[in-house]
């Protein structure tokens, strides 16, 4: 018996995707990345802080040690008093003790 329309173009789709992968595992060959020596893999930066293939052409400049801050930034001194208005305040006694509780929410405006 002869083999139906249907049966030769499965075939020759299975054969064209077999070929296809066949090829693709040619390229993936041919264009191996690994095994690459260590220049290759290195990329530089310049100074503008851009990638580079080249390694820097000698030196950017000298940088002093006292330039160097290690540890958290200095802050300002900030003036300890605060102006403003208390805009909320209660009063609680505790049932317990004869302590009195207070809270208060207050907003201060500088």
């Amino acid at each position: 018996m002869s083999e139906s329309f249907s049966k030769k173009e499965l075939r020759n789709k299975k054969a064209k995707a077999k070929q296809d992968k066949a090829q693709r595992k040619e390229e993936r060959k041919n264009n191996n990345n690994k095994g690459k020596s260590l220049e290759d893999m290195l990329a530089y930066v310049d100074e503008n802080g851009n990638l580079s293939p080249v390694p820097p052409s000698g030196n950017a400049g000298e940088i002093a040690l006292s330039d160097i801050n290690i540890g958290a930034t200095p802050r300002p001194e900030e003036d300890p008093t605060r102006t403003g208005v208390v805009s909320f305040l209660t009063f609680l006694k505790d049932l317990d003790s004869s302590m009195m509780i207070v809270r208060k929410r207050a907003y201060f405006f500088t």
